[in-house]
């Protein structure tokens, strides 16, 4: 800590000498004329006059050439408007300032430090055509460039040596391949980059520095960029056209936004290859691309940091989205995220806001979606939703869970309705048909199933081949899709939590309809049919409402008329291997030329003489009911 701090202050220092002598340039009195002076033996110092064509040691005002195989060292401060390299400068000592208004060409090789530390001022205005050279810059030592371009060739770092960006918009890097480090950390600075990128090295964003990226241009190279600790300020922009990250490039960190514009702004995308990591606890990077992202392959919230999502994504390829460890989290963000995988493990999460344009489409999911810390929306569009074994949604705080279209549920996970209400929800919505897979177990406390919030639709059918459950205590799941259900799997109510059936169930062959001991499945104003089985305590009970139906049932167990009032009607028969209690002024009425058979009892309990047990039909001489 103690290298790095005295690094930091000797960095500082020889920024602040370098822009003393920008003033000090400034405010000497310009020669009678600008020299052009050339570099004449092998090798010398800057600071020999005779070794000069003009015969003078070239200032702030003047061009020096040094040309090919010659090398020219600078060991004390100087100055130049204009320099032209096809050789080596070597600044061993002090600096060499660039001065505002001039121009450098290097197609040779710059060394900043080597035999003690260095600069190499950048002025403001002063370009720098770096095409075909190399600027090196050793250990300790900087490039500042202070509102400047740089253009093509190579810019390589060792150790504690760096490219420093002031803060200044005028920063361009064009081209340019860097095997090192570009400091935006230690001050507030700003570097656009245009035409692309080559980073094999590091780029540090910090104290609210910008790091821009303009027109379409790729980042290749197997470097990182890395966002620091003070917050959203910290910004990689996408200006314009779009930006593809390599495979081998990393963008992680703590705290920042990537997809601000500041400069030229217009229509962005970006095309990730690489990985977008917020990988710092209690950290957060804001994905916010004014268009699409396509993510090819990793976006991921690590180590107790949160990737937030506030443009849309596709996954494509491999693409896919992680959430790593205790603490971990990706948020969506009133965003769509299409296709690919979303992998959470060891406590990360996928949590979606409490916004209305947050669709999951076509997705896979590896993991947790938490609907149940916060009050979320998750909209299933597409093909719906796939579950790996061991994956959960989870539904409370009045959240909801959308399938729409022909969006449906398939794999093998569960979706678990939390305890605060009714307000749990998992809506059906638009006109269509949602098919939950053999593997899938909807189950919990309390919330609804086939209610709409956005878009409505009518009918929305729901087709179960998986297990739904209320199998809670004290909890209540209203089945209520207004297509009618069909069901090939199980609906039950076990643990002594309710089903309460608010639709139309067919049931179909292998299917069948539970309340487990102590459990309700309440039939509220519907049509049933298929197989019913009760055990123990478990009862199935009709409310009191003339739309209840029993359509050619198989029943077992226990059909109670009787703890409250209530109506059941009985059409295409009846097989009754159990009981059905009567009372309370409750009602069962048959209707049409139907036979119950089986092995049950039906009781029905004098109430004040106001229980029935009814025979119906249209006209009463056409009635006839067989009782096995």
């Amino acid at each position: 800590m103690k290298n790095r701090s005295l690094n930091r202050q000797k960095r500082i220092c020889l920024s602040i000498l370098a822009a003393a002598g920008v003033i000090a340039a400034l405010a000497v009195p310009p020669q009678a004329s600008a020299a052009s002076c050339t570099w004449n033996p092998a090798t010398g110092n800057w600071s020999t006059a005779s070794d000069w064509s003009c015969g003078i040691v070239p200032a702030s005002t003047d061009t020096a050439n040094i040309g090919a195989s010659k090398v020219v060292t600078i060991t004390s401060g100087q100055s130049i408007l204009t320099l032209g390299n096809s050789g080596g400068v070597n600044i061993d000592a002090f600096g060499l300032n660039l001065v505002g208004g001039g121009s450098t060409v290097n197609t040779g090789t710059i060394n900043v430090g080597g035999a003690s530390t260095a600069n190499l001022g950048v002025s403001a205005g002063h370009n720098i055509n770096n095409a075909g050279g190399v600027i090196n810059i050793a250990v300790g030592s900087v490039v500042n460039q202070f509102g400047s371009t740089i253009t093509g060739g190579t810019i390589n770092t060792t150790g504690t040596g760096a490219l420093v960006a002031f803060n200044s918009s005028s920063n361009f890097l064009n081209g340019v391949t860097l095997n090192g480090s570009l400091d935006l950390a230690t001050n507030t600075g700003i570097e656009r980059v245009s035409s692309g990128l080559t980073l094999n090295g590091a780029i540090n964003v910090n104290n609210n520095s910008i790091l821009a990226f303009e027109g379409d241009q790729t980042v290749s190279g197997t470097g990182t960029i890395t966002l620091g600790n003070t917050g959203g300020g910290n910004r990689v922009n996408l200006e314009a056209g779009n930006l593809v990250l390599g495979s081998g490039i990393t963008l992680h960190g703590q705290n920042g936004t990537i997809g601000n514009q500041s400069f030229i702004g217009g229509p962005a995308t970006l095309t990730n290859n690489g990985t977008i990591s917020a990988d710092v606890s209690g950290g957060l990077i804001t994905l916010a691309v004014n268009g699409l992202t396509t993510n090819n392959a990793t976006l991921s919230a690590q180590n107790g940091g949160t990737l937030q999502l506030n443009s849309a994504v596709t996954n494509a390829g491999s693409g896919h989205i992680d959430a790593i460890g205790a603490g971990s989290q990706v948020v969506q963000n009133g965003v769509t995220v299409s296709g690919g995988a979303i992998n959470t493990t060891g406590g990360g999460v996928l949590a979606p806001t409490n916004n209305g344009n947050n669709f999951l489409n076509s997705a896979t999911l590896n993991g947790t979606l938490d609907l149940a810390t916060g009050t979320g929306i998750e909209r299933l569009g597409g093909s719906g939703l796939t579950m790996v074994s061991g994956s959960a949604i989870n539904i409370n705080g009045n959240s909801i869970l959308t399938l729409e279209g022909s969006a449906g549920l398939s794999g093998t996970g569960a979706i678990v309705l939390g305890a605060t209400g009714g307000s749990n929800r998992i809506n059906l919505e638009n006109i269509g048909t949602s098919t939950i897979a053999t593997g899938i177990l909807i189950h919990g406390q309390n919330g609804t199933i086939g209610q709409q919030s956005f878009i409505g639709g009518a009918p929305h059918d729901l087709v179960n081949n998986g297990t739904i459950s209320a199998d809670v205590a004290g909890g209540t799941i209203n089945l209520t899709p207004n297509g009618g259900t069909t069901n090939n799997g199980t609906l039950s109510a076990q643990s002594g939590g309710t089903l309460l059936l608010s639709t139309n169930v067919v049931g179909n062959v292998g299917s069948q309809i539970i309340a487990g001991a102590g459990s309700a499945v309440v039939q509220n104003g519907v049509t049933i049919s298929g197989v019913i089985n009760t055990s123990g305590t478990g009862s199935f009970n009709a409310t009191n409402s003339g739309g209840n139906f029993l359509d050619g049932v198989t029943f077992s167990g226990t059909l109670d008329l009787a703890t409250a009032t209530g109506e059941e009607q009985v059409k295409n028969g009846l097989t009754l291997n159990g009981a059905i209690n009567v009372n309370n002024n409750s009602i069962l009425a048959f209707e049409g030329n139907q036979t119950v058979s089986g092995t049950g009892t039906i009781r029905a309990e004098r109430h004040h003489r106001q229980s029935e047990f009814q025979r119906r039909s249209r006209h009463p001489d056409q009635q006839r009911h067989h009782l096995g």
